[in-house]
């Protein structure tokens, strides 16, 4: 729509420039108008002025030049205005699935924290458990000897009831080495 309001004001710059109805100065004005009493100008209005006589080239000597000089210079500005939306519109998109990147990362970060504690709290427990059986399976071992000490001591008496000599075994650990034993089997366990 910009293009097309542009271009009816350069056809109708065009037609006027070519009937002669209004022509621009070739020689630059020497007098100034004079400011206004109270009226102060501002340096950078001097820098903001556009200079009619002069393109890019230098040979722009009448309104339909400038006119289309001006209007290709808003065309590159409106094209590179639009390049540079376009970019930043995928700088965004690229942004914000960075984003979700992160924080799906997150997501993943604590629930393998969550599941990292939660191993180890069982690891722990398993410790916990292991250490006991030991004990318990220390313990049984006492008592089996034990009961296989009694077992035999009343085997004895009986056979020495019945007439028969009862020896003792050369076999049986002394109540000495079986401690000796219990101590490097919870040694070699810890």
């Amino acid at each position: 729509m910009i293009e097309r309001a542009l271009a009816i004001l350069a056809a109708a710059l065009a037609l006027t420039a070519s009937a002669g109805c209004w022509r621009m100065p070739k020689e630059p004005q020497t007098t100034t108008p004079p400011a206004a009493p109270g009226k102060v100008e501002a340096p950078y209005l001097r820098k903001a002025a556009v200079d009619y006589r002069s393109g890019p080239d230098g040979k722009g000597d009448n309104a339909v030049e400038s006119a289309l000089i001006l209007s290709e210079k808003y065309s590159q500005a409106m094209e590179k205005i639009l390049q540079i939306q376009g970019d930043k519109r995928d700088l965004e998109q690229k942004n914000k699935k960075l984003l979700e990147q992160v924080a799906q990362g997150q997501m993943k970060l604590a629930q393998c924290e969550k599941e990292l504690s939660d191993a180890n709290e069982l690891l722990i427990e398993m410790r916990k458990d292991l250490d006991h059986w030991k004990t318990n399976v220390l313990g049984f071992r006492q008592e089996i000897r034990a009961a296989q000490r009694a077992q035999l001591d009343a085997t004895a008496k009986v056979i020495r009831l019945l007439g028969g000599q009862w020896v003792e075994p050369t076999t049986r650990p002394s109540s000495k080495q079986a401690v000796k034993t219990d101590e490097t089997a919870s040694k070699a366990g810890s």
